[in-house]
């Protein structure tokens, strides 16, 4: 177990074994998260986001799918889960007279 102490301007310094395994370095967030039990767990709050590369890999053991794929996919199972219906929305608009329209005589 790793102990930090609390200063009196309620800083605490994370010891360095801490900080490596996080890989945390000076600037960086850290959100205190409260779990079910009501303990505190810490968690880098910024991260690299190339540090995500390759995190899903294990999920997924198909072939490779282009960008334009993955968004026919969801649109076809957005349109599946949330079907149009369509929708008469009243006009706005006076309706058009059906008279012919005549000229003005001029004065």
């Amino acid at each position: 177990m790793t102990t930090a102490t609390l200063t009196s301007k309620g800083q605490l310094t994370l010891p360095k074994v801490m900080r490596d395994e996080l890989k945390l370095k000076a600037g960086d967030k850290i959100d205190f998260v409260k779990d079910g039990s009501g303990q505190y767990m810490l968690r880098p709050a910024n991260h690299d986001a190339r540090s995500l590369f390759g995190c899903l890999a294990d999920l997924y053991d198909g072939k490779p799918i282009s960008v334009e794929d993955m968004d026919r996919g969801i649109a076809t199972a957005m349109r599946a889960r949330h079907p149009v219906v369509p929708v008469a929305m009243p006009s706005t608009r006076a309706p058009r007279s059906t008279k012919p329209l005549t000229k003005k005589a001029k004065r």
